[in-house]
C-alpha cells in the first residue's frame, strides 16, 4: 500500500513539474523545432574566356561572374560584367552581345540551358530561382555562365561557376 501511495505522489508531483516547465518556456529550451538558417553561398567565375568555350573563337574577350546563393529560398541572384582588351565594355565584346546564359555542364562539354538572362544591359544582372537539382549542380561546381555574341554565336566568353 505503500509503494502504491508513493508512487502516486511521485506520478502527481511528476505531472506538475512538467506542466509547470511548459509555462515557464520548455520550448525556448528545447529550440523553436526550426532548423538553423544556412548562410548565403558566395559564387564566382573570375577567368570566363574563349578558351573555355568548346571549340572556343579567337577571342580575348573575358567577363566575370558573381553570384549570390540563398539555400533557404534557392534564390540565386546573378551579375556578369565583360572586358575586351583590358576595359570594360559597353555591350559590345565582338559585335552585338545576343544571349547570357546559365548552363548545367562540366568544364569541357556543352549543356543545357538553366536560365537566361532577360536583359543584356551592362551590368547584366538577373534573379532566379533553382530546383533541389539545379542546387546541387551550381554547388558542387556543375555548372557555367557564358556570354554569346552576334560574332561568336557559340559563345564568346564562358567560365565555370565556384564557390568563392
Amino acid at each position: 500500500m505503500l509503494n502504491k501511495l508513493t508512487g502516486y505522489c511521485l506520478l502527481a508531483v511528476s505531472i506538475v513539474a512538467f506542466s509547470a516547465c511548459d509555462q515557464f518556456g520548455l520550448e525556448d529550451w528545447r529550440g523553436n523545432g526550426q532548423p538553423a538558417p544556412r548562410p548565403k553561398i558566395a559564387l564566382v567565375s573570375n577567368n570566363m574566356d574563349a578558351r573555355k568555350v568548346v571549340l572556343g573563337p579567337p577571342s580575348r574577350a573575358t567577363a566575370v561572374y558573381t553570384g549570390l546563393y540563398d539555400p533557404q529560398t534557392n534564390v540565386l541572384a546573378s551579375t556578369i560584367t565583360y572586358h575586351t582588351a583590358g576595359e570594360v565594355s559597353t555591350g559590345n565584346i565582338n559585335g552585338t552581345v545576343t544571349a547570357v546564359h546559365l548552363h548545367r555542364g562540366a568544364p569541357g562539354t556543352n549543356g543545357p540551358i538553366v536560365f537566361s538572362f532577360p536583359s543584356l544591359t551592362l551590368p547584366i544582372g538577373a534573379i532566379v530561382t533553382l530546383s533541389e537539382e539545379d542546387e546541387a549542380l551550381l554547388l558542387n561546381n556543375g555548372m557555367y555562365a557564358d556570354v554569346h555574341t552576334r560574332g561568336f554565336p557559340q559563345g564568346e566568353a564562358r567560365g565555370p561557376i565556384t564557390r568563392q
